[in-house]
């Protein structure tokens, strides 16, 4: 499969509309055509007060697993200056992560 991410690059940050969520959202339904519900979220979200990717992710059909056996189309959850993930990640295959400001990382090995 080929996996598109190229239209995802560059898009400016706005919180709960262009964040490392909504990414995720268009990423899987032009790859996979997986509708993801758009969850509200606040701006001011701080992730120590409030797990809000743990509580909401599961509603959503994700499940967390262990290990680093990456397939394209894999999110992380990763924690940014928090005890608690509050950013998303997407592998994209071929060594490459984009997340937003979707900037484009390669060659993380």
């Amino acid at each position: 499969m080929d996996i598109k991410y190229d239209n995802l690059i560059g898009i400016s940050f706005e919180a709960g509309k262009n964040d490392c969520f909504s990414m995720v959202i268009k990423f899987f339904d032009q790859n996979f055509d997986i509708k993801i519900p758009n969850f509200s979220r606040p701006t001011d979200w701080n992730a120590d007060n409030l797990n809000l990717i743990s509580k909401l992710f599961p509603l959503a059909n994700f499940e967390k697993i262990d290990g680093w056996d990456l397939r394209p189309g894999d999110v992380l959850a990763t924690a940014i200056g928090s005890s608690n993930p509050n950013h998303f990640v997407i592998y994209v295959g071929d060594n490459t992560l984009i997340h937003h400001k979707l900037t484009l990382y390669r060659d993380w090995e």
